[in-house]
């Protein structure tokens, strides 16, 4: 009898775990930019549209309250605005050279969803990333004539301070299409709390990543 007892409390402990977890994915774009005050002009400075990738994790303690984490791929960056001048001081041509970052982040956040086949939810929690690709895209000028010969790209990811910590705070709406599947539509916003430079890369300066997320996607709830 003992046994059966056993054999049922681990059958109900696997089916009742399997009930509050969720695996997903999404796609999007990531708007992004950085903030700094000894580095850039911000009216010279423009943003990275880039792509957003996320596979998804979630485990609710109820009907309402859920951890979530999974792995974010996001795009990151900006653009600076520059300009030629010839020896008296007069324009020849306005340049631009791009910062593109790529992230790998394990975001860690608290969240909370409303009762509903369409419902509200939101997240907030950390994102610490870390960095797989940085290029620097800048133009090569002939200064007689002020005249774009050539773009040259430049790898620094070894230069750029390598992990990124950061903050996130997200809202959606979801739609259950039934008990297993859901789409969902999200809106985020991330702010780093650590410059990327450091003593090899713009060093003396302070560059903090901030970015914009909207994304859509697909969650299964498992069940056994």
């Amino acid at each position: 009898m003992t046994r059966y007892v056993i054999i049922f409390v681990f059958l109900f402990s696997i089916s009742s775990f399997a009930q509050n977890n969720i695996i997903g994915f999404g796609a999007g774009v990531n708007w992004s930019n950085v903030n700094t005050k000894d580095f850039l002009d911000d009216k010279n400075k423009d943003s990275r549209l880039g792509f957003s990738g996320d596979l998804i994790y979630e485990y609710f303690f109820n009907e309402h309250l859920f951890l979530k984490t999974g792995v974010t791929y996001s795009q990151r960056g900006f653009s600076l605005d520059s300009h030629i001048y010839d020896d008296v001081g007069n324009v020849l041509n306005s340049i631009t050279t791009t910062f593109n970052y790529d992230y790998l982040a394990i975001p860690l956040t608290i969240g909370y969803r409303t009762k509903g086949d369409i419902y509200f939810f939101g997240n907030i929690g950390f994102l610490p990333a870390m960095l797989v690709s940085a290029k620097t895209k800048t133009p090569i000028v002939d200064h007689i004539n002020g005249e774009i010969i050539k773009y040259e790209t430049y790898d620094v990811k070894d230069r750029v301070t390598n992990i990124d910590y950061g903050g996130i705070v997200k809202l959606g709406i979801g739609y259950e299409l039934d008990k297993s599947y859901t789409i969902f539509s999200s809106f985020s916003y991330n702010y780093s709390f650590n410059t990327i430079t450091n003593s090899e890369y713009f060093g003396g300066s302070n560059i903090y990543h901030w970015g914009l997320n909207l994304l859509l996607g697909l969650k299964y709830k498992i069940n056994i």
